[in-house]
């Protein structure tokens, strides 16, 4: 008999395999910790206003991917650095706020979302994954930290391939990070419909989105696209980056490897692909309906400003809402 092969599970080799890691909390959990959540203000954006603006050059582009069922991390690490490089009073052509960009990370981030679930009373085992409004909970508590200073990356820093390999769930951060995690809290709130995410977009703040993905997500074609077609392959954390509702277009982030659109220039390790990729704005907006929102199946949260950094397009405190 032959012997069985084994799949190729590493990211950089083999395109096809995707890890994922959004959790749905169980309805009374969620309703738990929703009544506990804040909310975003309510922005009315000009009638007019059929589109956000442009954010997506603001996006730091990360030059490493995903490997495990963190996405709720590193998600949440890219939507509070989108928001850290939106200048202040910042036009159609204006450049991000910060040359370099900041870079935030991904595991510091997961980690507070895995403790945060833990003190809502959410035990999650010993499975990647964890739930965006406790990413959004756990930066009001503890902050997030620089990718670069972060020691959890060990001696290889942010380059080693195997960071997240290595990384154990419900780890609690060294003292260092917790420590210089306080004095970058967030001010995050989640959205209570699709529209409502809408208008934060449009007001200049990109979104953490959690929902579950079906297969036409897990690959883009030669124009960067990609479909909500297909048979559903589990949860998964996202950023909407932009959005246009005259084109029924989206722009979606996801640190995926070979992914996205297509761009010259970019760092090596990136391999051509922005990871930014567009989709149908209508399709989108089925996987967030107000059954799906208020069951906890589709989660909209933001981050609108971030301690110690310099301040985003709009500044707001959601704590005074």
């Amino acid at each position: 008999m032959a012997k069985k092969t084994e799949p190729d599970l590493d990211p950089e080799r083999n395109a096809e395999f995707r890890p994922l890691g959004r959790v749905q909390a169980t309805a009374k959990q969620w309703r738990a910790l929703k009544a506990t959540m804040v909310l975003a203000p309510r922005i009315k954006p000009p009638a007019d206003q059929r589109r956000s603006p442009h954010l997506a050059r603001f996006r730091p582009a990360v030059p490493w991917f995903q490997r495990r069922g963190f996405c709720v991390g590193w998600t949440g690490a890219i939507v509070a650095a989108t928001t850290l490089n939106t200048p202040e009073n910042g036009t159609e052509d204006s450049p991000p706020a910060r040359n370099p960009p900041i870079v935030l990370s991904p595991l510091f981030s997961y980690d507070i979302s895995r403790m945060e679930c833990l003190q809502e009373g959410i035990h999650l085992g010993n499975e990647d994954g964890s739930i965006v409004g406790c990413l959004i909970r756990g930066a009001g508590k503890m902050g997030k930290v620089l990718w670069s200073s972060d020691p959890a990356y060990g001696p290889g820093g942010p380059d080693d391939n195997n960071m997240e390999e290595r990384h154990p769930n419900d780890n609690k951060p060294e003292q260092a990070d917790l420590t210089e995690g306080l004095t970058h809290v967030c001010m995050g709130a989640m959205c209570e419909s699709f529209d409502h995410g809408l208008e934060m977009n449009k007001a200049g703040f990109s979104l953490d989105m959690g929902s579950s993905i079906p297969q036409g997500f897990m690959n883009t074609d030669t124009n960067g696209r990609f479909t909500w077609s297909g048979k559903e392959v589990g949860g998964h954390s996202y950023q909407l980056v932009e959005h246009d509702e005259t084109s029924d277009t989206a722009l979606i982030g996801n640190n995926w490897p070979q992914w996205g659109i297509r761009q010259t220039g970019l760092p090596s390790q990136m391999q051509g692909y922005l990871n930014i990729a567009i989709c149908s704005l209508t399709d989108l907006r089925a996987q967030f309906t107000p059954a799906k929102m208020r069951s906890g199946a589709s989660e909209i949260g933001v981050i609108s400003d971030v301690r110690g950094f310099s301040r985003p397009l709009i500044r707001l405190d959601f704590s005074k809402w």
